[in-house]
Parts: C-alpha cells; structure tokens; sequence
C-alpha cells in the first residue's frame, strides 16, 4: 500500500493504514473520497468518510445518526461508539483509538505521497496573511495549494495538506499552536522544506510558562526544514533560531543590521533588498502600514529563495489585496445578500465559501458567480467536475461562469446558468440587473478584478458602517459553552436587532451552530426571523393579545407571565382548536414581570386543566447577578426559584417543563446553577458584564464612518450649533459622516468623547449633529477627506462611549441606527 494514493484506497485498505477496526458492511470496491469532519458541511457524495472526532464542546459520534440518514455509510469513530454500530448494519465504520489522530495520520501519508515543496508558516500574527500573499506570488510560476483561509490547527492542518494533489508543485501552509506539545504533531503532517516565522506576540501566552518556551514550541515546525525566513530584528525569534536550527539554515533579514542575509531599506512606494553576497533588487508596493510591509517582505524574502524573478514578484505584489482578505456579507441591490470573496479562487476556498453561504440562509435563492479556477493543480475538465460535484452538494441554485473555461460547463451543468468571456462583459448585460432576493456568492481569481462585480451588485448606502466578525462571535460562543455542562441547553438573544448587530445574519449563524432556542422581546422579531428561514425554536418575551395569531402560525413560543394573559391565550388556543408551546415567568426578585409564590397553586391548577398549551420551560430573571456585593440577594432569587420549580412539579402539567434562570453573568458566576438551560445575552457580542473574563472576549463589531470634509480654520472661530466648540488655536477640523440619528449620543458633544482618526485619538468638538460630527485632528497627520474614522473597536472603546453617555454598554450598542449599513465577514 505504499504507493497508492488515498484517493484510489478502498475503505478497507483505509483500515489498515489507519491501524484500525473494520467493522459493518463490508465495501470492498468503494473507494475513498471527501474526508470531512463537519456533519454541516457534508457533500454526501459515493465513498465520502465522515470522522467522528471529539472536541471541546461537540462530539462528531452525536451526529453519525443524522449522517447516515442523509446517506453517508462510512466512518472513522473511536472505541465508545463501537457498541452502537448494530444499528448501521449498512454502514461501514473503522474503530480508531482517537479520529483526529487517524485524520493526522491520514494527512501525514498525502504529505509523504507527494514530491511537491512545501512552506510551513507560523508565528503570533500575520500567518494568514503571509500565507495569501505568498501563495499568489508564487501562483505567477507555480502550481500552488494552500490552507483555506486560516485552516491552521490541529484539524484544519491536516484538512489543509488532504488537498494537496500530484499536480501541485508547492504547498504553503500555516500553523498555529496554543499551548505546548501541539507543534510536533503539525510537524510531522507538513513537513516544511522552507519556513517562515512572522513574529511573536502575546497571543497564547497562558499556554506556555514563559514566551521563550512558546517560540522554542513553534520553531520545532521547522526541525527539518532546509531554509527559515525571519526578521532578525525580533531578538527572541533570531535567538531560538540560532539554537535550534543553527545559522546555515537560516534567511534572516533586518531593517537595521546590514550584516543580516537580506538588508532591507524601507523606501516611499518600494522596498529596496541587499542580499549578501548578490545585486539588490527594488519591490514596488502601495502598503502604508508597517504590518502589510512585513508581511510583504517575508513573501518576497522566500519568493526570492524559491527561485521567482524580480519582474514575476512584482507583477504579482501590484496585485495584491490591500485589505483584510475575509469573506463579507453586504446589502445588496433588489433585496440581494451579497457575499464578498471576490480577491481569490480554488477549490477548497470555494468549498469555504459555499459552506459560509450555507450558513447566512437567507434568501429564497443561492447563486453564485465564479471566474475561471487558474493554478489549482488539475486540468480544466478535472476541476470543471470537481466544480460540478461541490455546488451540486452546496445546493447552489444558479450559476454565472465568467472566463473562457468556465463556459465549457454548459453542456454538463443542468441547473440555471450564465455564462460570460469576461467580467468586462458581464457587467455590459442586463444580467446584472435581473437578480432578486437572492444570496449571491461572489468569487474569482484576482486577475477577473471580481471586485467591480461586487461594487455594481452592492447597495449604495450610508458612509457609516458596523463590522461583524462572524468568527468572533463563534468564538464567544464557545467560550460560554466550555463553561457549560454537556446537558445544559443554550438559548440566545438576538432581541433588540441582536443587541444592534443584526439579528437575521447572527441567527443563521446560531442556527448553524446548533444552539437551542433564541430569544426575542417581541413577535414581530420572531415573524421576521422565521420568514429568513430560521427553524429553531423562539421565545417571544413581551407578547400581547394582538400577537396571538403569529405567535401560532409562525410557531413562536410566548413566555407568560400573568393570570390576564394565560387566560386570554387559552381561550383563543381553544376557540382556533390550537396547541401551543409556553414559557412561564416566575418573579423572584426582579419584579418586573412573573408570578409570584401566592399565584402558584392557582397557576398550577389552571395549567393542569388546559389541554391546549404545554409548558416548555419555567424561568425566572436575577436582578444582579454581575454585581458581587448583591450575590446573597442573587442566590436566594435562585434558591427560591428552586423551591417554586419543585412545588408547580406537584401538578400534573403537560410540557417538557426546563429549568432555567442564568443570564450572561451568571453562567459565569454561579455555574452550580445552570439547571436545564441558560440565557446568553451580551456576552455573546463580547461584553463581559462581570469584570472575570473580558479577556476571553472578542467583541464582534467595529463601527467606522469616514470623513466628509476637512477645515483649517483660526483661532476663535466657532464650531457647530449653538456655537459651543470655540477654537483657542488655529486648529484642523474634520466632520465625521455620523450624528445623534445612528446612535452617536449628543452628550459626546464637546470633547467627551474621543474617537481614532488615522491611528491617533482625536475629541469631538461643538455638538454632536443629528446626521454629522465634528473632530478636531489638529496634528494628527495624514488624514485625509474619504479616511476612516473607528469610533469603537473594543470593549474598553464601548465602555468609554456607555461612560462619556452616563449609561451603560447595551445602549451604546443597541442605539445603533438601523440606517448603518451592517457588513458580516468571517476571517
């Protein structure tokens, strides 16, 4: 077996390498195609192989039922799952002792199988980056895969390297570690014959004693590599290369030791490099800050090494992407969902992105726009079939080819489909104006400048703007589920337009996660969020009689608090001859809304009576839970809830009947009272309420606006209504595309806030506008009409705003105008 290719293995061939138990149905011909890991991201297709492995906060052997439902028959799973395989008799399973060590192994072996070169990159930041930029350099001359988007850890390495093919003639792939041990592993799957270290950083440092023992964990990624670029200037970094790779191997290059391999000279527009020992050479680039020129100088540094010529390097430096490279939802033009990918296109990228479409879900129909797919390492029919077979099992309703070898697809492609020569052509034909709620995935290979497309597809809007990070908002996500029990439930609030962030794109993205109930204060943001195809349950906290009939029709789950309420919704559930899901409120404390201990034996005897709601849950709301001088208040609210719980249990009461009181701060404060389930708010957005773990937050979004003129003016010159910002200097004044109407508090009015105008702080001065804001950036230079302004960026930012407002973080965020354009990425 050592010369075939997993690709042309039998499942039971598989077995054997995998060192494993065979055990089902035997499938002695199948042969073995996608390896997935994610029962959401399925193809289904003949021979896929779905491994189980067990995470933090998922167990794949959970979804093997579900899987095999849909169709999948073969599967890697571990020795506690062997017990349960009767019941697949026509499945296939292969017993390992751990899934993610089998998919390393599996990894290991393609990486064995292949003669192509491989870069390994690593470091704190930049890996991602250095890892495109490298990639598309390297793409002038080679047959080049890569890691899709940041794929960099202990599955998504190996993920990385299964998709490398015989065609491919280098790989570049990232890897990052978060505590010790973890870089050997990745080691012996990439097997990197050159290196790069970006630099190091803070990041991870509570998973090492020292930052000395982290740097020696990454460096081991390059035991066995030939060459290391690195900057020199980093003295940690230069240190541990120098013990533990020694200097031959080393390519390190310096802005200030002219004595390094590569001395480099930052110039105004280019980068001038004087390897030793050779003629200097000049890079052409448009980068003004010092992180993309790093990067950039890392990528030219092994470009170089690798053989590429100055002229293909800076052919392909014009051409890289200044911005963030991430996958964006925007508003598009006729009720549109416009999904940004437009800088790259491959394969796995693709598969990336249609899984990401998969999960926004939002419109009636899916398209996707695609160019010509250049350096993937196969021959156009190869990957036109591989196209074909992914957006078949994506389920992408509609296709437009751009290119001349994407146009081939027409007589294969039997779904809706257009194709065009050129972008240029494209955007010439009514076809740019015939889309309609639809989800439109938009993604192509630099040279097709897709980016036009993705401007005249895009709703023009309001300058000002709030950045979703998609991928920190699952981060805080699994932070709170780490601290759940396995049992414990989770319901989601996404009322309040999810806390100003936009409640359609995160429910998708919950609902995708599989998260168990979402919450909203009102029905008509239950109607909206079932009409954008979410099917979880919801429950509806502030009903009213007037919402009776969507609260049925569209299966949306009222929480109850009162006599006047319960009896009014029953007698309309019995008169429509209708059955409904309930949520009743206990007021322990809070009181605001609920029942209270003289109305339980009433209220037990009339839900015992009713045939026509079943009681899904009783809840009860803390007052102070994030306060610690109020925790005695806080534990009696829950031990009283308790004791309220056990008695309404007396009554024989239909329903499934949870238990459920924690909110945010007390998942993270009183976990030995996490019952049935719990109710994640703010935290999920990356606000700690507590003061304990705003460490382990990502706060998801950024708020920007930009600058719409710039003013010199004198000393005494006023600014603004009511002449409240007087100048006491000749001063520089900017007006901001962003007042009191989207959420920006008048009382941040005359320098008591302060917002980032070209990387400085500058005060608001005069008074906040209903459409406008004015800042003084006197001395901050390089600012320009057009720039962008932060106004919050962090947590410290939003508690500054909610301080400088007296008020607190949610209004901040919740005031956010619904007239600021909301942009979703995933990074």
């Amino acid at each position: 077996m050592s010369d075939k290719s997993v690709e042309k293995m039998t499942f039971e061939e598989l077995s054997v390498l995998l060192g494993g138990d065979y055990v089902g149905a035997k499938v002695h011909q199948e042969k073995v195609g996608k390896i997935f890991i994610d029962s959401r991201k399925a193809s289904l297709s003949t021979g896929d192989v779905f491994f189980a492995i067990k995470g933090l906060r998922n167990d794949g052997h959970d979804y093997i039922s579900l899987m095999h439902k849909q169709g999948l028959k073969l599967f890697v799973v571990e020795p506690s799952f062997k017990n349960r395989t009767f019941k697949y008799p026509e499945a296939s399973f292969i017993i390992v002792e751990s899934a993610k060590a089998a998919l390393q192994r599996i990894a290991a072996y393609r990486r064995s199988m292949l003669k192509c070169k491989v870069v390994g990159i690593t470091g704190s930041n930049g890996k991602t980056i250095v890892k495109e930029w490298l990639s598309d350099i390297l793409s002038e001359k080679h047959i080049v895969t890569k890691s899709p988007k940041s794929f960099n850890s202990q599955v998504g390495v190996p993920l990385s390297v299964l998709e490398l093919n015989e065609q491919t003639e280098i790989g570049v792939f990232e890897a990052g570690i978060s505590q010790a041990g973890e870089m050997q592993r990745l080691e012996m799957i990439i097997k990197p014959d050159f290196g790069i270290f970006t630099n190091i950083g803070s990041a991870h440092d509570q998973g090492f004693e020292s930052r000395i023992e982290k740097t020696k964990e990454k460096m081991k990624l390059f035991s066995q590599a030939k060459r290391l670029v690195y900057c020199l200037d980093y003295s940690l970094v230069h240190q541990v290369a120098l013990e533990c790779l020694g200097s031959e191997r080393l390519l390190g290059w310096s802005y200030t030791d002219q004595d390094a391999d590569v001395y480099v000279d930052d110039e105004d527009g280019k980068v001038v490099f004087y390897p030793k020992g050779e003629s200097s050479y000049e890079i052409f680039h448009d980068f003004l800050d010092d992180a993309s020129k790093e990067n950039l100088i890392h990528s030219v540094v092994l470009a170089k090494y690798l053989g590429m010529s100055i002229d293909e390097i800076n052919l392909a430096v014009k051409h890289l992407p200044s911005v963030d490279m991430r996958l964006s939802i925007k508003d598009g033009i006729n009720h549109c969902c416009l999904i940004d990918d437009s800088y790259n296109n491959d394969l796995a990228g693709l598969e990336v992105a249609l899984d990401f479409m998969r999960q926004m879900n939002q419109k009636s129909k899916s398209t996707l726009i695609l160019s010509d797919m250049h350096q993937t390492g196969l021959n156009v029919q190869h990957w036109r079939n591989e196209l074909l077979k992914l957006i078949k099992a994506k389920k992408v309703d509609k296709l437009i080819g751009i290119g001349p070898e994407i146009t081939l697809c027409k007589d294969i492609f039997n779904g809706e489909a257009s194709y065009f020569a050129s972008t240029d052509d494209f955007l010439n034909s009514e076809e740019v104006l015939n889309f309609d709620n639809e989800t439109i995935l938009v993604k192509g290979a630099r040279h097709f400048h897709f980016e036009r497309i993705i401007k005249a597809l895009e709703k023009q809007v309001h300058g000002t703007r709030l950045e979703v990070n998609m991928e920190s908002l699952v981060h805080n996500l699994n932070f709170y589920k780490s601290r759940l029990k396995k049992d414990t439930k989770l319901m989601i609030m996404v009322k309040a337009f999810a806390y100003g962030n936009g409640s359609f794109e995160i429910a998708s993205l919950l609902q995708y996660h599989r998260v168990d109930y979402l919450g909203v204060a009102y029905a008509d943001e239950g109607v909206a969020l079932r009409k954008h195809g979410i099917n979880i349950p919801i429950m509806v906290m502030n009903p009213t009689e007037d919402d009776f009939l969507h609260l049925l029709k569209y299966n949306l789950e009222p929480e109850i608090y009162s006599f006047d309420l319960l009896d009014r919704y029953c007698l309309y559930l019995k008169k429509n001859e209708r059955q409904s899901r309930i949520h009743i409120k206990l007021d322990t404390g809070m009181h605001r809304l609920g029942f209270v201990e003289k109305d339980l034996d009433r209220l037990g005897q009339i839900l015992s009576m009713q045939d026509q709601v079943e009681v899904q849950g009783y809840f009860t709301h803390l007052a102070a839970a994030d306060v610690s001088d109020e925790d005695e208040y806080t534990v009696s609210q829950l031990e009283q809830f308790s004791t309220w719980f056990d008695h309404m249990a007396e009554y024989d009461i239909k329903g499934d009947k949870m238990k459920y009181a924690l909110n945010t701060a007390g998942i993270i404060r009183f976990p030995e009272y996490q019952f049935d389930m719990v109710r994640l708010g703010i935290g999920l957005y990356g606000i700690d309420s507590t003061g304990m773990c705003q460490r382990d937050l990502r706060l998801i979004s950024v708020l920007k606006t930009r600058i719409s003129q710039i003013h010199d003016l004198k000393e005494g010159n006023t600014i603004g209504y009511s002449r409240k910002g007087v100048l006491a200097k000749n001063s520089r004044i900017a007006t901001m595309a962003i007042g009191y109407a989207d959420g920006f508090c008048r009382l941040f009015s005359n320098g008591r806030l302060q917002v980032k105008a070209g990387g400085k702080l500058a005060p608001v001065i005069g008074n906040v506008c209903m459409d406008m804001t004015m800042i003084d950036i006197t001395g901050i230079d390089d600012v320009e009409v057009g720039d962008e302004v932060i106004i919050f960026e962090s947590a410290d930012d939003v508690n500054r705003m909610a301080e400088a407002a007296m008020t607190i973080p949610y209004e901040v965020m919740t005031n956010i105008g619904s007239r600021v354009k909301r942009v979703f990425y995933a990074d």
